[in-house]
């Protein structure tokens, strides 16, 4: 996953794995726990420069509100994916992305 969220106004990014509450995390790794929240789940599919944009973040945050639904400011928003959601064509990347967003 990368798991990203605006700390103080600057932009954090993990990129990691998710581990069940009280795992042990392996010798040499970071970890930062993260609380329950609820969130909304965008399937995003394109050249992966354009995926994981800000452009691509704002469209999401655009279609929060047309549902109706808020989003919980400056927290969690993560990207999942894995090497069975990515096709290698010519020397762009095409991804398929889960997106999601903390939610109020």
């Amino acid at each position: 996953i990368g798991a990203k969220r605006i700390v103080n106004g600057s932009l954090e990014y993990w990129i990691g794995l998710f581990f069940f509450p009280n795992a042990n995390v392996p010798d040499g790794f970071e970890y930062i726990d993260i609380a329950e929240v609820n969130l909304a789940m965008f399937q995003l599919r394109g050249k992966a420069h354009k995926v994981t944009s800000f452009e691509t973040h704002n469209l999401c945050l655009d279609e929060l509100d047309k549902n109706r639904m808020t989003r919980f400011e400056d927290h969690w928003c993560f990207e999942c994916y894995d090497d069975t959601t990515v096709d290698y064509v010519g020397t762009e990347k095409t991804i398929t992305m889960d997106y999601k967003v903390a939610i109020l």
